[in-house]
């Protein structure tokens, strides 16, 4: 049986410059997007919201959540559009081309 433990070959931290080689290589900036909460003093409770990151600027901004058919989505901030899918729009932050991914 091999004694080597793989773990310990694998590198704690990534190379330099690994990021910026995988952000040249990036061929379609995605709009990363996912369930969150914010407080609403007025009502005092929390209320749904969209989490989106985008990978061209790196902004995070809450958008409007909305369902559709049991699909999670956000109506975009800047053009009132509902959001769903791999649907194409622009990032809210840098105006950016972007796809949305939900995680």
């Amino acid at each position: 049986m091999c004694d080597i433990n793989m773990a310990d070959l694998v590198p704690n931290e990534p190379p330099k410059g690994l990021a910026d080689w995988c952000n040249k290589k990036r061929k379609v900036n995605l709009l990363i997007y996912k369930v969150g909460y914010y407080y609403e003093p007025l009502e005092d409770r929390n209320k749904k919201c969209v989490k989106c990151k985008c990978t061209a600027c790196g902004a995070v901004t809450m958008q409007e959540y909305t369902k559709l058919n049991n699909r999670i989505g956000f109506i975009h901030s800047k053009t009132g559009e509902e959001i769903f899918g791999n649907k194409k729009t622009t990032c809210p932050e840098c105006n950016s081309r972007t796809r949305q991914q939900f995680r």
